[in-house]
């Protein structure tokens, strides 16, 4: 019998050898017995492998979650915080009312009842035009129906070249008609060349110095007022500082320390920013519509004046023109039985 034909009994010792053919048997048991349990062993071992890499990698996506939240929650804070300090700070800043001079109704100077000494004095070696005059009528109107003064509003900047030659040219006119009780006087200050002071913001602190003058000691804001106009800087020059606003306000008058606190502290940038944001955006308060077109506008009961800035005689005959056309327009008292 080949090789090829014997099965794997025929490997065991001979038949008359049946102790040694059970060893054999034994031994090849326990031969098979041990693979198998190598064989489970290992397959235990590497099911204990994966089970332990699945936990560590569970535990690795749980911290990066964990740390993912806690980032987010951070963020979270952080960006409440922020706003809860915007609110509190910024916001509050902004919606907050600014502060507003006295005696400064609607953010103008009103000059009717005030000392005009220091306007008249601009007009000393020039000649006042007489004061406008209604023109004759048939019949003399009564105390009771004399029409009321000529109202003149004059929007300045007191950085602006052009708001300095009106009021130069034209402050002892103006004084002398209202000491005459013909026209109401107002100045209202707007700051529009803030920007043209290389950063100084003169236009807005003069304004503001303005108002603390009129706040403070309101008896010197004509003199004041008289001052920043007729002593300008130059546009596109740093002006006076906020101290020397001070040293002006003195210079005219001014004794209270609380109105030089409040031009150096620039108590009213807000005011003046606000006042003419509020002119520059909308109509003029009071003036039938009119628009602020620029430092300086003129405005006569209402109407824009035009003429030349430096001619007191064009704005008397304006003044007059004004006054006439306005009395004739009126209408005439019934006559009584």
């Amino acid at each position: 019998m080949s090789n090829r034909d014997r099965g794997p009994s025929d490997d065991r010792p001979e038949a008359d050898d049946v102790e040694g053919a059970e060893q054999y048997d034994a031994d090849a048991s326990l031969a098979e017995a041990d693979d198998t349990a190598d064989a489970a062993s290992a397959a235990e071992r590497r099911v204990a492998v994966r089970q332990k890499a699945k936990r560590v990698s569970t535990k690795q996506r749980v911290r990066k979650v964990v740390v993912r939240v806690v980032i987010v929650l951070v963020v979270i804070a952080a960006l409440v915080a922020a706003g809860l300090w915007i609110r509190q700070t910024v916001v509050t800043e902004v919606t907050k009312p600014a502060v507003e001079p006295f005696n400064a109704p609607e953010g103008a100077f009103v000059f009717d009842d005030k000392d005009l000494s220091s306007m008249l004095d601009d007009g000393a070696d020039a000649e006042p035009t007489e004061a406008p005059e209604e023109e004759s009528s048939e019949e003399e109107p009564s105390d009771d129906e004399a029409p009321e003064r000529v109202r003149v509003d004059v929007y300045v900047d007191y950085l602006s070249p052009e708001s300095g030659l009106f009021h130069t040219s034209n402050a002892a006119q103006l004084a002398k008609w209202v000491e005459e009780d013909a026209i109401s006087l107002t100045y209202h200050p707007v700051a529009l060349l803030t920007a043209k002071s290389n950063g100084t913001r003169y236009s807005e602190r003069a304004m503001g110095a303005a108002g603390c003058v009129a706040s403070g000691d309101a008896g010197y804001i004509v003199a004041y007022n008289d001052a920043l106009l007729t002593e300008q800087p130059e546009v596109d020059t740093p002006g006076l500082t906020s101290e020397e606003l001070a040293e002006l306000a003195s210079e005219v008058g001014v004794e209270n320390p609380d109105v030089g606190t409040c031009i150096e502290t620039d108590k009213y940038a807000d005011w003046a920013r606000e006042t003419t944001s509020a002119l520059s955006e909308g109509g003029l308060p009071g003036q039938s519509g009119q628009q602020l077109t620029g430092a300086p506008t003129i405005l006569v009961n209402d109407q824009p004046y035009t003429g030349a800035l430096d001619d007191p005689g064009e704005l008397s005959q304006f003044v007059l023109t004004i006054e006439s056309s306005e009395f004739y327009e009126s209408p005439s008292p019934a006559p009584t039985e």
